[in-house]
């Protein structure tokens, strides 16, 4: 149903501000070279759970644009070039100045991992061949 959790027109916000990253348990997994393919079948058996749950940051990126998933399940694009500013206006989308005020947000001090997001996560990183890595760790 079209309009049930968000207004029925779509929207995207184009900006160049640096973004926020948060976690909730901490675990993070690096890999690099990953064929195409298989990361959008990982992800594409990720959806359920992180529509479900959420709270979780997925960035992928490429030597022209990254795309990151955020804990509050907002997709943010950053480029080179405007090529996914086009892809989006030609979705149907239209350009906002920023995103709308959350209507209610729990304290990040209340959330708890959920294990069954955690497990999928896990076999997912799994895999794709993922090794445990930290912010600052080289490939």
């Amino acid at each position: 149903m079209v309009g049930r959790f968000r207004p029925s027109s779509n929207w995207f916000v184009a900006s160049r501000d640096a973004g926020v990253y948060v976690a909730r348990s901490g675990a993070q997994w690096k890999g690099f070279d990953i064929p195409l393919p298989d990361l959008c079948d990982a992800l594409g058996r990720l959806r359920c759970p992180l529509a479900t749950y959420g709270g979780v940051e997925i960035t992928v990126f490429g030597p022209d644009d990254q795309l990151s998933l955020t804990p509050d399940s907002l997709l943010v694009i950053y480029e080179r070039s405007d090529r996914w500013y086009f892809l989006l206006e030609g979705l149907g989308l239209a350009e906002r100045a920023g995103s709308p005020v959350p209507v209610w947000a729990p304290a990040r001090s209340m959330l708890q991992p959920s294990p069954a997001l955690s497990s999928a996560l896990t076999a997912a990183a799994a895999t794709l061949g993922l090794r445990v890595g930290t912010p600052t760790s080289a490939q």
